[in-house]
């Protein structure tokens, strides 16, 4: 029986319309969610329903003031007449919960003031002068919080919080006594009397006679191992109603799941075995199957509650919520933005659907903003510019310090059509050392940055803010010598500032003579001075000027890579690596891995030019197993050369070969190979994170329906990599129909992997709402993160 938590309803005459609006959200609440979920129900009590009495009627209304465990103020135009002893009855009815709560802790008081129209604060009177007294009395003595509101909605919103805020204080934490194991056994048989095909358990009633009858009778035999789990399951559904963290164990979940044909569940066993599909952190507890087509709604009344529970439930329910297509109450998501477990998934959510009422959301305080600014600042501005609405400029600056590239382009377009005044404003605005780069960086790009400016800027004390002065001078054609950089930036490595201006920058002057490959030496400096971006440059200098360094390319290709081979086994060779190993074992030098870089870029660009050549340095690196990702360079480089090898290597080396190689051989490979065992193994152990996805789309565009057998063995296999590769492989390929033979015939074996079983409960049974998500965050190994 739910609890009776009594709402004391407290206002002047003025606010019926408001009190209204209270009762409406109560009710409503306790349909909803008070009974079912939070095991409470509350009872509005207001001085109407209070029967007139001999005694001063205002005393018999303090009594139910006193007894309630909340009390909602509610204050608009007026302060009411003098009760006798206080100004006014509500202000009397307040005073007695205020020293109640003194003396013990309750009631929860909640204070809402309707703003009043701008006309009356010019002439407030006697009645609103005190309500503003009284207002400013909560203000001074920093006791009690309160809301202002306009309009009814926001009334609604804050009357709601009070009510979720009242039952998340209530739940009693010491009963969550959850027994899902942290690691549970991933393969393991069913238990011992777990086999027989009879088992009882079908019936509840059937049941709970046969528990009762050996209690009676001694002679009558106890329940079978099914019947006693059946038992369980019906008694923990009775009783996580009130405490929904006792659940299921991962094995006790599985065990059920045997029988999800056989028997009827219970409305209060079902949402129990919901409770444990969404409380498991570790993706082993099937669930779904328990959620038919038509229980949608009932889905989303179970996510929303987890939302707002404390424990491991709402970090997947709030995963589940992310990627639907509906916002839960606004409420519950001004709530969930406040948590760290559920707030990166409802911020994803927002930045999807989000809508103008969410807009106030990113206008409060919250901690959290700390921990992922970013995800907050896209999430705001994605609603903003959805909504139709401009970008403030102050906006955009204020967060400019989360991420610098897109807060400029969020202001490129407007400085696009600012005059000069404007523009100078605008760059007086930006007080801090990001919101600085922002504005430049906006001008920058759309090419408004005054080149007299942009000439003043080479002196300015901000690193970044001279390497965007040189980008944008190079888009208006001056050219700089390494010389004059690196008088700009001692001792400093521009990193980006290499390829931020290759676009525009005079490739010739800038290296003076070119790349010397013969003396590698002389080109150091310049790889040392822009870290990373040395590829980039090369390649972007060899796209533009091929032909002129066509020699120098082929004597690197011809000569260099035979030199850091030898260079590499004599380094090593006291370690006793064989030549094929050298590479990797000592590919973490600088200069080994420069040199690496150079032939591979070199490589690409001879292909992209068609050069003679290109073919026979791809066939002469394509063959060598010095270093996989040379190699893989190569490999794409013969099928651009469209000569493709001979591919029988794949199905083992492809657990070593880049991304961008399997995307290209794989589909071939596919055209004339079968998948198999070995193939699928050894992509699995790919280290590359994308892989798999590339992996499982290929598989998906070529296949065949005699791959099905292979890919249901695999499901037992030892790997986790391996079998959850192949269950999502399924996921993607398989009819539902037939995925759900394959499903059934794996949980009948006598042991079965409990994550398999759950992403195949999930690609059968998940509702529509959230199915195809769900698939493509599987596809890309995103499904138990937030």
């Amino acid at each position: 029986m739910s609890k009776i938590v009594e709402v004391f309803l407290a206002s002047p005459g003025d606010m019926e319309a408001e009190r209204a609006i209270v009762r409406e959200c109560v009710n409503t609440f306790n349909d909803q969610w008070g009974s079912e979920f939070f095991g409470l129900m509350f009872h509005v009590i207001g001085w109407e329903a209070v029967p007139s009495v001999a005694q001063r009627p205002q005393s018999r209304i303090n009594e139910e003031a006193n007894k309630s465990d909340i009390f909602v103020g509610l204050m608009g135009r007026r302060w009411g007449t003098e009760s006798g002893e206080y100004s006014s009855g509500f202000y009397e009815e307040f005073q007695v919960a205020r020293q109640r709560l003194k003396a013990t802790g309750r009631p929860e008081i909640s204070m809402f003031f309707r703003t009043p129209d701008k006309a009356l604060l010019d002439d407030i009177g006697p009645q609103l002068s005190l309500v503003r007294k009284f207002r400013q009395e909560l203000i001074d003595g920093k006791e009690i919080l309160f809301h202002d509101f306009s309009a009814d909605e926001d009334l609604r919103k804050h009357v709601n919080a009070v009510l979720i805020e009242y039952c998340k204080k209530s739940r009693v934490s010491a009963t969550q006594t959850n027994d899902t194991d942290p690691t549970p056994p991933l393969n393991s048989p069913v238990g011992e009397g777990d086999q027989d095909p009879a088992a009882t358990g079908n019936d509840v009633a059937a049941v709970l006679c046969a528990a009762g009858a050996p209690i009676l009778d001694e002679t009558q035999e106890r329940l079978d191992f099914w019947g006693a789990l059946r038992l369980h399951l019906y008694a923990l559904g009775l009783y996580s109603k009130r405490r929904p963290y006792v659940l299921l164990t991962t094995h006790e979940i599985n065990l059920v799941y045997r029988k999800k044909r056989d028997w009827a569940v219970t409305p209060a066993e079902r949402i129990a075995l919901v409770n444990a599909m969404l409380s498991d952190a570790h993706g082993y507890a099937p669930g779904w199957f328990w959620l038919t087509d038509n229980d949608t709604d009932a889905l989303r009344s179970r996510l929303t509650y987890f939302l707002v529970a404390d424990g491991v439930g709402k970090e997947t329910a709030a995963r589940i919520v992310g990627d639907g297509d509906e916002l839960p109450p606004f409420d519950i998501v001004e709530f969930a933005i406040r948590d760290s477990a559920t707030f990166r998934s409802i911020l994803r959510l927002l930045k999807r659907i989000g809508t103008a009422e969410h807009l106030v959301l990113f206008e409060q305080p919250n901690e959290l903003r700390k921990t992922d600014a970013h995800a907050f600042s896209s999430a705001h501005f994605a609603i903003l510019l959805r909504e139709g609405k401009a970008l403030p400029a102050d906006l955009v600056l204020m967060h400019a310090v989360d991420y610098v590239d897109d807060a400029a382009r969020m202001l490129e377009q407007q400085v696009r059509v600012m005059d000069d005044e404007a523009r100078t404003a605008l760059l007086g605005a930006a007080t801090s050392k990001r919101a600085r780069q922002v504005v430049i960086r906006a001008l920058t790009e759309a090419d408004a940055l005054d080149p007299g400016r942009a000439e003043r800027l080479l002196d300015d004390p901000d690193k970044a803010v001279r390497e965007l002065a040189v980008q944008a001078l190079c888009k208006s054609g001056r050219s700089f010598t390494m010389l004059e950089l690196d008088n700009m930036f001692p001792a400093s490595k521009a990193a980006g500032l290499m390829s931020s201006i290759m676009d525009w920058v005079d490739k010739d002057k800038l290296f003076g003579e070119g790349l010397r490959w013969r003396a590698y030496e002389e080109l150091r400096p310049l790889l040392d001075y822009f870290d990373g971006a040395g590829r980039q440059a090369h390649g972007a200098m060899l796209a533009d000027h091929f032909d002129k360094y066509v020699p120098e390319v082929e004597r690197q290709i011809d000569t260099d890579f035979e030199a850091l081979l030898q260079e590499s086994e004599a380094k090593t060779k006291a370690q006793g690596y064989s030549r094929i190993a050298i590479w990797a074992k000592s590919d973490n030098s600088l200069i080994e891995s420069m040199r690496r870089d150079f032939i591979g870029s070199s490589l690409a660009a001879a292909t992209s030019h068609g050069y003679a050549k290109a073919l026979v340095w791809a066939q002469k690196y394509a063959a060598a197993k010095y270093h996989e990702d040379l190699r893989s360079r190569a490999l794409v480089a013969l099928v651009q050369l469209d000569s493709v090898p001979d591919l029988e290597f794949f199905r083992d080396d492809i657990k070593n070969l880049s991304a961008d190689a399997i995307g290209v051989l794989l589909p071939i490979f596919l055209k004339t190979h079968q998948v198999d065992i070995r193939m699928i193994e050894a992509a699995a152990s790919n280290k590359a994170l994308d892989v798999r996805e590339i992996v499982i789309r290929a598989i998906n565009e070529q296949w065949r329906d005699a791959s099905a057998p292979l890919f249901e063995s695999l499901l037992a296999s030892a790997d986790e990599k391996v079998r959850t590769l192949a269950a999502i492989v399924m996921w993607s390929c398989v009819e539902r129909e037939a995925l759900e033979v394959v499903l059934d015939r794996y949980i009948e074996q006598p042991s079965y992997y409990y994550d398999v079983a759950a992403l195949l409960d999930m690609a059968v049974y998940a509702v529509p709402p959230y199915a195809e998500r769900l698939k493509q965050r599987a596809i890309a190994g995103m499904l138990h993160k937030p």
